[in-house]
């Protein structure tokens, strides 16, 4: 069972367009519309949406109410609209979200305008072998035969976070972010997430800091799993270096896949054009690191130089863990940069 969990950030400018799959057309009438790699376009249409504002109107009658209550023009750093993702569970509805929102409103002046429950996106994984995710470009089709989908089953809520008296934004303090937890557990009858102080993470750095814990699960395989091992004759275990071999091939080929799709999340949080250089920097003081890692895997087997597989492999292995140690450090000081303060933290 999925645990409730509530998180509103500034909303962004896309918001819309992602919730709502929108296309625009080009030209020739095609669609320009490019879905993550996440979301199912066979699912598209399990989805469901209550609108009862746009964004750009909602905020157009935010900023002119804070002109004639407060005297000038809203700062322009101001987030009067934010945004939440909701965990939610197959059952649920878009009547369930909206009993969460009457009361937000009615307890914490949380105005929702906006509902979009979306069950079209997930990821595919492999059961056999440790719940990696299966990349691939057609997320409709499954990548293998034996993969199984494992749903994201959630709602996004886009809501006014101004005071209807005031015109100012509302102010909530860390008792109204757990009694905002609470509200949705309790009208989703979910189990309630636990506390906690760390920073949401957004949705990209959540999506690199899965890929990070992946690849610890990779490149942490004990030498035992690595080294194909099979019965002497005298009852000692000796290195089948052939099969030892393959099995090399197949795993530095699903960590060189891995590694792909790191990089290009990194890409993307890129273009997200965030300021923050630190940042950026560490990620790709990780990117480096693990590549590195990659790289004298694939230099040592292009060589043939295998005299010793056992001690090859464990030589590798040392370094696979050393690499990934200084990748980790990277990964966890991300976890707990200073990326601004926001009011919307899991309680």
């Amino acid at each position: 069972m999925s645990k409730s969990s509530i998180n509103f950030q500034g909303v962004k400018a896309s918001s819309e367009i992602h919730n709502e799959r929108e296309a625009s057309m080009t030209k020739e009438g095609k669609s320009d519309q490019k879905l993550p790699d996440y979301v199912r376009k066979d699912l598209i249409d399990n989805n469901d949406h209550y609108v009862i504002q746009r964004i750009h109107q909602r905020g157009l009658i935010i900023r002119e109410k804070y002109k004639k209550m407060v005297g000038r023009n809203m700062p322009s750093n101001s987030k009067p609209i934010r945004e939440a993702v909701m965990n939610l569970e197959e059952h649920h509805t878009i009547e369930d979200c909206r009993r969460v929102a009457a009361r937000l409103e009615r307890e914490l002046n949380v105005d929702v305008f906006q509902i979009h429950i979306h069950r079209d996106e997930g990821r595919w994984v492999d059961p056999k072998r440790e719940n990696i995710t299966l990349e691939t470009k057609t997320p409709h089709i499954k990548p293998q035969p034996n993969a199984v989908w494992l749903p994201n089953y959630h709602a996004h809520l886009v809501a006014d976070w101004t005071n209807s008296e005031t015109g100012k934004s509302i102010d909530l303090k860390k008792n109204d972010l757990r009694e905002m937890q609470t509200i949705v557990s309790q009208e989703l009858e979910m189990e309630r997430g636990r506390s906690s102080s760390r920073k949401h993470l957004d949705p990209l750095t959540y999506k690199i800091e899965q890929r990070g814990k992946e690849l610890e699960k990779l490149l942490n395989m004990s030498m035992e799993k690595l080294e194909v091992t099979e019965k002497g004759l005298l009852g000692k275990n000796r290195v089948n270096q052939e099969a030892t071999i393959e099995l090399l091939k197949q795993t530095t080929k699903d960590q060189k896949l891995l590694l792909t799709k790191f990089q290009k999340e990194i890409k993307e949080l890129k273009n997200e054009q965030l300021q923050d250089k630190k940042t950026l920097k560490r990620f790709d003081e990780v990117r480096l690191k693990v590549q590195r890692s990659f790289q004298v895997i694939f230099q040592t087997q292009a060589s043939g130089k295998n005299p010793d597989l056992s001690q090859f492999t464990r030589d590798v292995g040392s370094l696979f863990m050393d690499e990934l140690r200084l990748a980790k450090s990277n990964i966890d000081s991300l976890q707990k940069g200073d990326k601004g303060k926001e009011q919307g933290i899991n309680l």
